[in-house]
C-alpha cells in the first residue's frame, strides 16, 4: 500500500471498512477529497482515507475478519436453525391440542343436540297426554248481557 498513494473507490472502500456507496456519498458530500485521474476514473489518497477513517484495515486484517465472520455466521445459522426445529415442533403440539380441542368441542356440540332433541321428543309426548283445555265459561261482561246472546257462544 506504502508504493502505491492513491487507490480506485472499491479498493478504498475495503482499506476503510465501508462500502462503495458510502465512500461515493462522502466524495459527493465533500467529506472526502477524490481526485479523477486522466482516464476518467476517481481515486482516493490513502492518507485521505486515514484522515476521514481513521486506522485502516490492512487486507490481512479483513481476511481474519471475514474468517470469524464465517464461522460465526456459521454458529448463528446452527443456533437458528435449532430454534427454528424447536418452534415447529412446539407449532406442531399446538396445531394437534388445537384438533383435539375442536374434536371435544364438536362432541359436546353433538351430545347437547341429542340431549335438546330428546326433551323435545318428551315434551311433545307429554303435551300430547295433557287434557284438552276448555272453553272458559266465565261471567258475561256488562255488554255482552245487554247486546244478547251472541252467535259465537
Amino acid at each position: 500500500m506504502e508504493s502505491q498513494t492513491r487507490l480506485n473507490m472499491t479498493q478504498a472502500a475495503k482499506l476503510a471498512g465501508v462500502s462503495r456507496v458510502t465512500i461515493y456519498k462522502h466524495a459527493k458530500a465533500g467529506k472526502i477529497s477524490v481526485h479523477t485521474e486522466q482516464d476518467g476514473s476517481r481515486t482516493v489518497d490513502v492518507a485521505e482515507l486515514e484522515r476521514v477513517y481513521g486506522t485502516l484495515h490492512k487486507p490481512e486484517m479483513l481476511t481474519e475478519t471475514v474468517n470469524t465472520l464465517q464461522t460465526e455466521t456459521s454458529r448463528v445459522v446452527l443456533i437458528l436453525q435449532e430454534q427454528m426445529k424447536r418452534l415447529e415442533h412446539e407449532l406442531d403440539r399446538m396445531r394437534q391440542e388445537r384438533d383435539a380441542e375442536r374434536e371435544a368441542r364438536e362432541r359436546e356440540r353433538e351430545k347437547a343436540e341429542r340431549e335438546r332433541e330428546r326433551l323435545h321428543t318428551i315434551i311433545e309426548k307429554q303435551t300430547l297426554l295433557l287434557p284438552q283445555p276448555k272453553k272458559m265459561q266465565g261471567p258475561r261482561s256488562w255488554w255482552r248481557r245487554w247486546k244478547g246472546p251472541s252467535l259465537h257462544g
